[in-house]
């Protein structure tokens, strides 16, 4: 069967518009036909997708407007010319690019990604699990060790000489992205403290060496001690995972008063506002493009470690009603009200629904997941 041809379960997809918010759209019988195909990319037929908070920001701030979302699971249904390690039907997951193109977006049928940023789904892990790790695992991974430059994981699970003299700080940790960073850091043998509100047991949970609470109003005081009490063990650097609310300038505020070093936050904007002279700011960097074959090797090591159950996915909450279901969502999120995983069900018509909640901020503790298609 042709993939122009091959039949799939909705022709539906969510639009992100500036004014209007996430709206379910009927896209006829352009659903069925192939998208366009880069020589590097794939075509994934989705099983189960999840959101993220940048899924409301992007086109509320104008930066993009159109099919949104980019972590996806499902099956390999067309490859590019130049990919080799997918065939058709193969289990994947994958992180889409962001804010480029409709064909990137999550919240329909059928997602094209790059083959860098896509990997293998192992036997012990499901769809939803899966879905769940892409954008956040991706984007922790490039934080810690492209941007911050810290010595990442090792084949062979041993840290690397001296990397437990090293520490980071991860604020938000009780987020997806920060819960990522932490297991991460862990895995390559650093110290860590850890920033969370609600979720702090389960943050303690990580393996983190400290865990202060943000809502604290000596919040910053203690966080410079805890790091302080560790000794031996340089602190340079916060990664930011929250990105508002204050975090950026709590975040430079304790770089400071530990003498200096790096802040990398995931809103490039707001940065400028925040100055000290002794910190210097970064966003987060890329997953595609040259940092491209590390994103294979990273998303092949969790792939593995998931399935080994050394890893933990970020609680998930299963959505009902699909993509419909997507609109609350992102209100949830918005709202901070969600992240264990939440699937949303009926499908693609639980988006509108998960898209308020993460405007609203309701989604607070785990990640939405979207399941519209029927397993293969």
């Amino acid at each position: 069967m042709s993939v122009a041809n091959a039949a799939i379960s909705t022709t539906k997809a969510v639009f992100c518009t500036q004014k209007g918010g996430p709206e379910i759209r009927d896209l006829g019988q352009a659903a069925a036909q192939a998208p366009d195909l880069g020589e590097d990319e794939v075509l994934i037929r989705n099983v189960a997708v999840a959101s993220n908070p940048k899924d409301w920001k992007v086109a509320r701030w104008g930066m993009f407007e159109g099919i949104e979302g980019n972590d996806v699971a499902g099956t390999i249904e067309a490859v590019g010319s130049k990919v080799t390690r997918f065939s058709e039907g193969d289990r994947v997951a994958a992180f889409t690019r962001v804010a480029t193109h409709d064909k990137y977006g999550a919240y329909q049928a059928r997602s094209v990604a790059p083959a860098c940023t896509t990997w293998h789904i192992q036997t012990n892990t499901t769809y939803e699990q899966a879905a769940a790790l892409n954008l956040a695992f991706l984007t922790a991974a490039v934080g810690l060790y492209v941007t911050l430059g810290l010595p990442e994981p090792q084949d062979n699970s041993q840290p690397l000489p001296g990397a437990q003299k090293q520490g980071v700080i991860v604020w938000g940790a009780g987020s997806t992205l920060g819960d990522y960073a932490v297991q991460l850091a862990k895995k390559s043998g650093l110290r860590v403290i850890a920033v969370a509100g609600n979720s702090a047991f389960y943050v303690q949970s990580l393996g983190a060496d400290a865990v202060v609470d943000y809502r604290s109003k000596d919040a910053v005081d203690q966080i410079v001690k805890a790091a302080r009490s560790l000794d031996g063990v340089s602190w340079k650097c916060v990664l930011d995972a929250v990105s508002e609310n204050g975090s950026i300038e709590s975040s430079v505020e304790v770089m400071d008063q530990l003498g200096g070093g790096k802040v990398i936050t995931t809103l490039a904007s707001q940065m400028e506002e925040k100055r000290k002279d002794t910190v210097e700011r970064y966003s987060v960097g890329s997953a595609y493009g040259a940092n491209g074959h590390k994103s294979e090797r990273w998303n092949q090591l969790v792939a593995e470690w998931v399935d080994r159950g050394t890893f933990k996915v970020h609680p998930i909450k299963v959505m009902p009603n699909g993509l419909a279901s997507v609109p609350e969502g992102i209100k949830l999120l918005e709202e901070g009200k969600v992240h264990p995983i939440k699937v949303m069900p009926n499908g693609l018509a639980s988006v509108p629904e998960g898209m308020k909640l993460l405007e609203e901020g309701k989604v607070s503790g785990h990640k939405l997941v979207f399941k519209h298609l029927s397993d293969p």
